[in-house]
């Protein structure tokens, strides 16, 4: 009995030093990879778009990752040049040409909604059911299409 007290008491004094050695320092949470998890996965060859397309648009092409195909839309979430934001970037799936970019600069509370075509808006975040219209689609944990009727 006295050798099971002193090995549980050798136990603890075991975990306690553990403890005491143990880095306090928690780790900061990056607030750009809080608000949108799909940009804290590597880019894949899925996520790619061209460096030479997005050349004048001041979109980061390393930070684009593929969202979903909708409506024969190809959506991907970015940031901006700067990283002070969120971005849209949309390709025709047929013919794979380039349909439209666009981004909402800084931290704003709310939802960005990027009406893609006259069937098709994209929001990342979540929007008030009266500033877009549609039926959701939720594509990923940032990203949300609405398609019309």
């Amino acid at each position: 009995m006295a050798a099971v007290v002193g090995a549980l008491a050798l136990l603890g004094i075991g975990i306690a030093i553990g403890a005491s050695t143990a880095p306090t320092m928690a780790a900061t949470p990056d607030p750009a990879a809080a608000a949108y998890p799909e940009l804290t996965f590597p880019q894949t060859v899925e996520d790619v778009i061209s460096a030479e397309i997005l050349r004048d648009s001041g979109i980061d092409a390393a930070s684009t990752r593929y969202i979903a195909t909708v409506s024969d839309f190809r959506i991907y979430l970015a940031q901006p040049d700067d990283g002070d934001g969120r971005c849209i970037v949309t390709f025709t799936s047929t013919d794979n040409r380039p349909w439209s970019a666009g981004c909402a600069s800084g931290a704003q509370d709310g939802a960005a909604i990027f009406g893609i075509d006259d069937t098709l808006t994209v929001a990342i975040g979540d929007p008030d059911d009266s500033d877009v219209t549609g039926i959701p689609i939720r594509l990923s944990p940032s990203v949300t299409a609405y398609v019309a009727q």
